[in-house]
């Protein structure tokens, strides 16, 4: 006699056959129907399970590849930006230097152009500092001004490479003037912040809102000529032989940017 297990294996293997040939011969399509109709829910289920799980790790890739553009665009976008700037920093200059080469090819003067590299931080003078010095011939004393004849200032100290120019809104600062309408003469001195004042103009003068004020040829120290601003305020006391006007500069000292030392 076979012991139990074998009839169990021998069993088996007789009913997988018969399952076989009645597969073959079609006589279990109903039951098979109804097999995997049974089934397919839980197929359906899984199914579904699988999909969404598919899903969601397609959509944790696609966050990490927008994370990745979003990264590569804003590199992007920054070194635009850093180029736009650049542009625009070399148009600016290169008008600069138009407009001081026409100025240097009209003047009468022998001019050496410069750029500002540094303002007074403390604010208590009135100076810049410029990228010309000694090895290139500036002096202490020498005039500066900007495009169109502008006067700025003069050159007070020097070093090989850098002069620093003392503006003529210092309070030290004191250039001889003249009124260009009625050609009446005075002295120009600096206000620190609030601009120009021009004195010692005689009494029986006329002064008016307007008039231009330049450089006058006294003393020697400055070229004649030179624009400094116009009078914006007359002050005129009975009694007295003088009388003031306070100029307004005709050079905005907050953005220079470049000027022109006058040599000779």
């Amino acid at each position: 006699m076979f012991r139990k297990p074998a009839q169990i294996f021998i069993i088996s293997i007789i009913i997988i056959i018969a399952l076989i040939i009645f597969h073959q011969l079609g006589w279990l399509k109903s039951a098979e129907g109804i097999a995997l109709r049974g089934l397919s829910p839980i197929g359906g289920f899984f199914y579904n399970i699988g999909k969404k799980t598919q899903g969601f790790f397609s959509f944790l890739g696609s966050i990490k590849d927008l994370g990745r553009q979003n990264k590569e665009l804003q590199e992007k976008v920054n070194q635009l930006t850093v180029e736009n700037v650049k542009l625009k920093e070399a148009e600016r200059e290169n008008e600069l230097l138009r407009e001081q080469l026409d100025f240097v090819k009209a003047s009468e003067y022998k001019l050496l152009s410069a750029f500002v590299v540094a303002f007074d931080p403390s604010g208590l003078f009135q100076f810049i500092t410029i990228n010309r010095g000694e090895k290139d011939g500036v002096r202490q004393g020498m005039p500066v001004v900007v495009s169109r004849g502008i006067l700025v200032g003069k050159v007070q100290e020097t070093t090989k490479t850098t002069s620093k120019v003392l503006l003529i809104t210092d309070s030290s600062s004191s250039i001889p003037g003249l009124i260009q309408e009625s050609r009446a003469t005075g002295v120009i001195k600096g206000e620190m912040k609030l601009g120009l004042m021009m004195e010692m103009i005689p009494q029986d003068i006329e002064v008016k809102n307007g008039d231009r004020v330049l450089t006058s040829s006294l003393g020697g120290e400055f070229p004649e000529s030179l624009v400094i601003g116009q009078v914006e305020e007359v002050q005129r006391r009975e009694g007295e032989l003088f009388q003031k006007a306070r100029i307004k500069p005709a050079c905005d000292f907050r953005k220079l940017e470049m000027v022109s030392v006058v040599l000779e």
